[in-house]
């Protein structure tokens, strides 16, 4: 796809901020044709020349009102939009939870089943979720959302093996911690929105299909090596009241 993102259409949801304005700014930068936004609500800034679609992942009309407009285009669908409760299993509030499978997995469902079939007509297209490492071990301090990232890893599985023989591509991007709304009070090594989204596009470019950028990298490997070492490092790693509940959109 090296020679060939200047000539592709990119749908950037959740780009009302953080990781995705940044995912937005470095597609345009990277040359493609046309790149667009979505989310509940415009971004502050926009880079010249992207457009703008209003769309909230929780729910299938709005996600297919959207995919009406521009899915038969769309070249890459990137799915930025996410939200983290914040919570240990000892303070849950199931509420919070069901908000974070609806965001996490089910809105990642949602987008899927509005945006697959245009690509499977055209034999062609590039779905990129963004999810997190922590979908491989659980950090107990928010634990629900871990368990929403899990589900949604284990979803994007599925849609590679669904979409493999029609030519439909699908990354999964797997960061540590990104410096976000949503570990504003975390004490671990950040990786900048910036850096993540450039990571993010020459994965694309390059067709990686599981993506561990920064510190992820390394925490991949101790995983490979011992992931219930890596499970209890996790549990012991951020102080009570270090996660923020935040939502991407």
């Amino acid at each position: 796809m090296s020679n060939q993102i200047q000539e592709k259409s990119v749908l950037v949801i959740g780009a009302s901020g953080g990781i995705g304005a940044e995912i937005v700014r470095a597609f345009v930068q990277a040359g493609a044709r046309e790149v667009i936004a979505a989310g509940r609500k415009p971004p502050r800034h926009l880079p010249e020349g992207v457009g703008f679609i209003e769309m909230d992942v929780v729910s299938p009309e709005s996600v297919r009102r959207a995919a009406a407009q521009v899915a038969d285009k769309v070249s890459i669908v990137v799915n930025s939009s996410g939200i983290n409760e914040g919570r240990r299993l000892s303070d849950i509030d199931l509420a919070g939870a069901r908000r974070e499978m609806e965001v996490n997995y089910f809105g990642l469902l949602n987008v899927y089943e509005a945006f697959a079939p245009a690509m499977r007509a055209r034999k062609e297209g590039t779905f990129v979720n963004l999810l997190s490492v922590l979908a491989h071990a659980n950090l107990p301090l928010m634990a629900t959302y871990c368990a929403s990232k899990a589900a949604a890893l284990s979803l994007t599985q599925a849609m590679r093996a669904e979409l493999a023989g029609f030519g439909v591509r699908v990354c999964a991007i797997l960061p540590a911690v990104v410096d976000t709304a949503m570990s504003s009070a975390a004490s671990s090594p950040k990786m900048s929105p910036i850096e993540l989204a450039d990571e993010i596009v020459e994965g694309v470019i390059n067709g990686v299909e599981d993506l561990y950028p920064g510190t992820a990298a390394q925490l991949r490997i101790a995983l490979q090596k011992d992931w219930k070492a890596v499970e209890r490092s996790l549990a012991a790693r951020l102080p009570p009241g270090s996660c923020t509940h935040a939502r991407r959109d």
